[in-house]
């Protein structure tokens, strides 16, 4: 695998740093990198918007163990995550990358207090966009499902998420 260059830590150094990343920062790949970087220079509000990185890459199977995910949340001066959402979606679109990169939005990450995005760089170039939502499995009272302590995800469609946001997402 290509490790990241110097060179793009170099270049991204006023927006990022290794350390946001978290260990194994050095796996992270330019695929998925130069994408995050270019989303936080068009940030509404730039000074007083922000990206916050919750996971980059990880030891285990899929984009994170690849060095081609970064999971992340934005903090906008105005709007809410549905406005997020947008502003990702535009960004994605605004460059051509609907077909490079794939988008997943977690409305309930941190029980609903610090939703977030996943993003991955795809290894080919896909013919329709890969796209998803995500929620915690609830019973018929609401009450979460757990396993092993920790609440279980459920994957939605990306459009169905975006509709339970932008009505009020209530978990």
């Amino acid at each position: 695998m290509l490790k990241t260059s110097k060179i793009i830590w170099n270049a991204i150094a006023p927006f990022f740093t290794p350390e946001e990343f978290g260990d194994g920062w050095e796996e992270l790949r330019p695929e998925i990198l130069i994408p995050l970087f270019r989303l936080r220079l068009d940030l509404p509000d730039a000074g007083d918007s922000k990206i916050i990185i919750n996971c980059g890459y990880e030891d285990r199977s899929g984009g994170h163990g690849k060095g081609l995910a970064v999971d992340f949340r934005i903090i906008l001066k105005y709007g809410n995550f549905y406005a997020a959402c947008g502003v990702v979606e535009s960004f994605l679109k605004k460059y051509g990358l609907e077909h490079l990169v794939a988008l997943g939005i977690y409305p309930e990450w941190g029980d609903g207090k610090r939703p977030g995005f996943h993003l991955e760089a795809e290894e080919i170039r896909r013919e329709s966009p890969r796209r998803w939502g995500a929620r915690y499995k609830r019973d018929t009272d609401g009450a979460l499902f757990l396993r092993d302590g920790k609440a279980v995800q459920e994957y939605i469609a990306y459009e169905s998420c975006l509709k339970n946001i932008n009505g009020g997402y209530r978990i």
